[in-house]
């Protein structure tokens, strides 16, 4: 009886084993991809800084306009209604 504990506890003890450097090497893989991912991530924003806008961007007038947001919701249910009569 002794035998047969030792026998199975050996084969589960490789099976934890086994499992356990299954998932360390998924997460390593996980973690260059990751790297990898970052690293061209970087290397996209580098690029784009660096990039000509096709114009100056000094001097440039910027304004916003807010619209009452209750027209806007009646103009959307117009639209819809419109749109579902046909």
């Amino acid at each position: 009886m002794r035998e047969a504990q030792v026998l199975g506890g050996g084969s589960n003890l490789f099976g934890r084993n086994r499992t356990r450097s299954v998932l360390t090497i998924a997460e390593i893989a996980l973690a260059m991809i990751l790297l990898a991912g970052a690293g061209l991530l970087m290397k996209s924003f580098l690029k784009l800084s660096t990039t000509d806008w096709g114009y100056n961007p000094e001097n440039i007038l910027t304004f916003w306009i807010n619209l009452p947001q209750d027209h806007a919701i009646r103009d959307i249910r117009r639209r819809r209604s419109f749109t579902m009569s046909f």
